[in-house]
């Protein structure tokens, strides 16, 4: 007799971490697909070390592929179970730093933004499926539990309002929900900005300027409550608790919420920096990977290798797209072509939209290949199909220049300013008299000036 269960019930058996992180992975499947990929990542990643823990294996490698693989050639898992778990490595893996400020993508095109969403919805709504069938499979191993995906009931989960997962946020002693209602905003900002045009209004300039106090708060939140300030009191210096013990999420998500490259340059021994180093130093691999980038950028190329290297070895895609930056240099001594193709291979095979951009890019400017523009438009179309910013943006502006927009844009701040000095004038053609000096600065009489 088949035993009915739903996907919430068949997660609660494996740790805690994979039940809550498969709960926030439905909340924000609508709101924010790509957060919901990176939890199906995350899943996966710890799924893979229960399989090893109860069979006793410690994996030589942190790359996630290489973990499938070596479960495989050990006959831990059939052929089946791990052609599932390198797909939904490949479709999660476009999702990584989708919200740091690295690279800022200026990104006003709201047509491109709505139709990138879908296509995120629909590839977290497949990783769902796919992840449902990889329970079913761990569960006997780990749990020797038996599952058919016939007797699985999806629950359909009332999604809900931003505003209460930010109110809970707010209101609870709890840094996930901190960390999470932080990330709704982030959300909120995002979809706001596409309403607003290239031109945004004072009114609109304070509300993101508060949105993202809060998000900074929220995410600084998560930190120290993470960090469990009162069991260490024993640590003289507060912040270097919270480095030391944080959730490393959290310390990531504050630290590419704060940094741009301008603001490391202003403030080079920021609290932001210091966190986002310490996540990388404890091993979380978007922050090895964001952090091997922004040392990258500032010519600190010694220590961004090595972070760059630990990144890619657990299949950081941004990570590898520097590291073809790094090797594809031809004015350095690093220099090594065959290096830097490698690197940007992977990242493609890992499924990373951005790294076709890349290569579309390395192929318009003749960098490293020779310069071919139609392979240049072969892969930036392809990375754009697949929702790359870079390539959209890179496609528009530099391959195929849209000069129409950039007059509309052009004129549009010329209609405004225009607008605003229209009114100016009015209000002092009010108050001047006839003979009066004229207020346009001509030192002639207004009925000889600006009055005719």
């Amino acid at each position: 007799m088949s035993h009915k269960i739903n996907d919430i019930e068949l997660a609660s058996n494996f740790t805690k971490e994979i039940y809550e992180d498969y709960c926030f992975a439905l909340e924000f499947i609508k709101h924010n697909p790509d957060y919901s990929l990176l939890k199906f990542r995350q899943i996966i990643e710890n799924l893979l070390c229960e399989i090893a823990k109860v069979k006793k294996i410690d994996f030589e490698s942190n790359s996630i592929h290489d973990r499938i693989e070596y479960l495989f050639q050990t006959q831990i898992i059939h052929k089946d179970f791990k052609d599932k778990l390198h797909l939904i490595r490949k479709l999660c893996n476009g999702a990584i730093h989708k919200n740091s400020n690295f690279e800022q993508k200026n990104l006003d095109d709201k047509d491109f933004y709505n139709k990138n969403k879908k296509m995120l919805m629909e590839k977290a709504y497949e990783a769902q499926e796919i992840v449902i069938k990889i329970f079913i499979d761990t569960a006997f191993i780990t749990v020797n539990k038996i599952f058919k995906l016939t007797d699985v009931q999806f629950v359909d989960i009332k999604q809900q309002e931003f505003k209460d997962i930010i109110f809970q946020g707010i209101t609870e002693v709890d840094y996930k929900k901190k960390l999470i209602a932080g990330i709704a905003c982030e959300s909120i900002i995002k979809e706001q900005s596409f309403n607003t045009g290239l031109i945004v209004s004072s009114d609109f300039a304070v509300h993101k300027d508060s949105l993202d106090n809060i998000i900074n708060n929220l995410f600084d939140s998560a930190c120290k409550i993470s960090a469990n300030l009162d069991h260490h009191l024993d640590e003289n210096n507060k912040e270097l608790t919270i480095t030391r013990y944080a959730s490393v999420e959290a310390l990531y998500k504050y630290a590419s919420n704060v940094l741009s490259m301008e603001y490391i340059k202003e403030n080079p021994d920021s609290i932001a920096w210091r966190r986002l180093a310490a996540a990388a130093s404890r091993g979380y691999p978007s922050a090895q990977g964001l952090y091997g980038a922004y040392l990258y950028e500032l010519r600190k190329y010694e220590e961004s290798l090595k972070y760059l290297l630990e990144a890619q070895s657990k299949d950081d895609v941004m990570a590898l797209r520097f590291l073809y930056h790094y090797y594809s240099d031809v004015d350095s001594t690093t220099f090594d072509k065959a290096l830097a193709i490698r690197f940007l291979e992977k990242a493609i095979d890992l499924g990373c939209p951005d790294a076709l951009a890349t290569l579309g890019i390395a192929y318009h400017k003749g960098i490293i290949f020779d310069k071919n523009d139609n392979e240049a438009n072969k892969y930036l179309e392809r990375a754009i199909s697949k929702g790359s910013v870079i390539g959209f943006n890179y496609y528009r502006w530099e391959f195929k220049y849209n000069r129409e927009k950039f007059v509309n844009d052009v004129q549009s701040i010329a209609n405004l300013f225009a607008g605003v000095l229209e009114g100016h004038t009015k209000e002092l053609r009010k108050n001047i008299g006839r003979n009066d000096k004229c207020f346009c600065g001509s030192n002639k009489k207004y009925k000889k000036c600006c009055m005719v």
